[in-house]
């Protein structure tokens, strides 16, 4: 019975911890974040985007356009840095742009918080084949190179926990022997090290990614 009470009281009081959480929303190009009888409007210039909640339950990080492309066909040559911003105090800052116009930390997007909360990974897309990894600092805005790769998410749950799941190019040999670029899945440490390639993922869509962790009983995100 002991036993019992405690599990239920761990589920009410990690479910209240949920239920307090806000919904982080786009409106108009501006974040804004919901909680129970308030919202917080954190931006107010209508040029921001992908915003992702931390698991402190508060923090947010976001993509901030600083210059659109003057070219609508290529809407990635827009310029744009992290920011991050606070639901509790409705505050918001840039957390690491690109230091010139030629600095390819403007590509940025798709951040994604570290299984801690403590680190942002984004993903830099200058160009071509080449996609970039990089790994944020939250608490000074200091940024590493994680892995040469797109990133799709964390592990939240299961044996890879923290670690990045991941597209890599990768030079692929048929069975006929026959070389190709393909784009498979890996799994990586959060320094960049490869832990393993996922056998055939380079034919999956998002949507066969999807069923392949959720098969395995895993969250990502």
């Amino acid at each position: 019975m002991i036993r019992v009470a405690l599990c239920i009281l761990g589920w009410l009081v990690a479910g209240g911890a949920y239920a307090a959480s806000p919904s982080i929303n786009v409106e108009r190009g501006n974040i804004v974040c919901h909680a129970v009888g308030r919202a917080h409007t954190l931006t107010q210039d209508g040029q921001n985007s992908e915003p992702v909640l931390s698991p402190d339950g508060h923090t947010v990080a976001f993509i901030h356009q600083i210059k659109p492309s003057t070219d609508p066909e290529f809407p990635q040559e827009a310029i744009k840095a992290l920011w991050i911003g606070d639901c509790k105090t409705g505050k918001a800052r840039q957390l690491q742009g690109p230091a010139s116009k030629k600095d390819m930390f403007g590509s940025v997007g798709h951040p994604v918080f570290s299984l801690e909360g403590g680190y942002v990974y984004v993903n830099l897309v200058p160009g071509g084949d080449h996609l970039v990894i990089r790994q944020i600092s939250v608490a000074t805005g200091k940024q590493k190179p994680v892995v040469d790769g797109e990133l799709e998410g964390v592990f939240r749950t299961g044996p890879y926990r923290g670690y990045l799941l991941a597209t890599q190019h990768t030079d692929i040999i048929d069975a006929q022997g026959h070389h190709y670029g393909g784009y498979p899945y890996y799994i990586f440490k959060p320094d960049g090290q490869i832990v393993k390639r996922i056998a055939g993922s380079e034919e999956w869509d998002g949507k066969a990614l999807k069923v392949w962790w959720i098969r395995e009983g895993w969250q990502v995100w």
